[in-house]
């Protein structure tokens, strides 16, 4: 159990593996701009591949190449460049080609894409509840959800508005009539969380419904540890569901005996923080405290975290600006977005690493973002919302931007097998705010068949 003590700690790459397949991106040199068809070939045979529109390549190397091999990247108008295959493990999978106006060689293996507009999904058994903001993890080939909003919110001056629009402007319109239609509706408003647990097979596209009840929460994080689920954060209603309070429990399931344990420590009670577990530790950043005079959200910067063998809590350095936000550990950075749409013009990425302490700010996005679901896979990490996918390249610092024909915030992103799992969320009209029930899945590969509308790369 987590002991009642709380302690101050002082101050406390998709790498390039080798097999049967090289992996990697090409740049160019000066500008650091990802190149297309470039021609990547073994010397001796000439067999090879092509790297695609953001630069990348994917080269299977048959079992009697040797390590002392060459292979070549050849591109019109850059420098040749020669490799052996174990100067390559060393350099790892960024190559950078040189300009050369006077080159003319180039081996032409050549392929002739055309690459589709928007990134294609399957529809699966959908939630058996629609909901948006839940807890969510993914253990072995099972998605857990917990808890999440179910409400249902209308807003009624723009429903009035869009039902009849003399009300508001034009000859004949009279406002007080606006005022007594508005008194009259008020607009929906069933606030109401949920308390359940929902688990999603992917082998078998089924959900299952658990017997076990949670506490009614929204807004809050699931984390795995030791084949036992931690429910943390987030808030709740009062019993007359006229005020929500911050979550102060932490609950803990058992999937093997099937138990809920709750735990009445938590220092860090906030909505929308983030957390995650890093070896034996559960870590806590950020998030929303109170809202100040009702309107205004008062923000956390604290960072702490829970030794999970110990039940020991402790501080660390605070975060450099108090904030809501959603990320995702990969290796020993923490990968983190603000959410909040309205704060900044647009949304930017920062890491943690969790080694030297160090906050870096890594790249800003095209648009701004609420709450944008966020997965990783070998490397790169994957960001959803409102039509547009994200992934950012956590080693070529390569940010590019996809469109897809799916339109919702506040859902959660998985990757299980080179796929991506997509569940929940809310469906905004700007006048109405309904939950979703859907789950979709996005094979790895359908990115190497869709258009970059935009990209961006780091600067030298």
């Amino acid at each position: 159990m987590v002991k009642v003590r709380l302690f101050f700690l002082i101050v406390f790459s998709f790498s390039f593996s080798f097999g049967q397949t090289i992996k990697g991106t090409v740049l160019e040199k000066n500008s650091n701009v990802p190149l297309s068809e470039v021609n990547i070939y073994l010397k001796k045979d000439k067999t090879g591949t092509i790297t695609d529109e953001k630069g990348r390549f994917s080269f299977k190397i048959k079992a009697e190449v040797k390590e002392g091999d060459t292979i070549v990247f050849s591109h019109l108008g850059h420098k040749n460049r020669y490799f052996s295959i174990s100067e390559i493990r060393k350099i790892g999978n960024i190559i950078y080609l040189e300009s050369d106006i006077e080159a003319l060689h180039e081996v032409s293996i050549s392929a002739d894409k055309k690459l589709q507009s928007n990134i294609k999904f399957k529809e699966l058994a959908p939630l058996e509840k629609a909901i948006h903001s839940f807890g969510a993890v993914l253990v072995n080939d099972k998605i857990y959800i917990v808890g999440g909003d179910i409400s249902l919110t209308e807003d009624a001056h723009l429903k009035i508005i869009q039902d009849d629009p003399s009300l508001t402007g034009g000859p004949g319109s009279n406002f007080k009539d606006f005022l007594q239609e508005l008194r009259s509706r008020r607009g929906i408003s069933n606030k109401h969380y949920s308390g359940n647990m929902f688990v999603y097979h992917i082998s078998s596209d089924a959900w299952e419904v658990s017997e076990n009840k949670f506490r009614e929460r929204a807004y809050h994080n699931l984390n795995f540890y030791d084949n036992k689920i931690y429910v943390v954060g987030g808030k709740r209603f009062s019993q007359n569901r006229k005020y929500e309070y911050l979550d102060d429990k932490i609950e803990i399931f058992d999937i093997e005996k099937d138990t809920i344990l709750v735990e009445d420590v938590n220092p860090h009670q906030a909505v929308n923080s983030f957390s995650c577990i890093y070896k034996d530790r559960l870590i806590i950043l950020g998030g929303s405290t109170k809202l100040k005079n009702g309107k205004t959200k008062v923000y956390s910067n604290k960072v702490r975290f829970v030794n999970l063998k110990t039940g020991l809590w402790y501080e660390l350095d605070n975060m450099p600006e108090a904030k809501e936000l959603n990320g995702v550990l990969v290796n020993d950075k923490l990968y983190v977005v603000e959410t909040g749409s309205g704060r900044n013009d647009n949304t930017s990425l920062e890491s943690y690493d969790l080694l030297t302490g160090k906050w870096e700010r890594e790249s800003d996005f095209f648009v701004t973002m609420d709450r944008p679901a966020i997965t990783h896979n070998k490397g790169v990490v994957y960001f959803f919302e409102e039509g547009k996918i994200h992934t950012y390249d956590t080693i070529t610092k390569t940010l590019n931007q996809y469109s897809i024909d799916l339109f919702l915030k506040a859902s959660s992103l998985f990757c299980y097998k080179d796929t991506l799992y997509i569940l929940g969320g809310i469906v905004d009209d700007n006048r109405i705010q309904l939950p979703s029930s859907r789950l979709v899945s996005i094979p790895l590969e359908e990115f190497e068949k869709t258009k970059i509308n935009r990209f961006t790369t780091p600067e030298k």
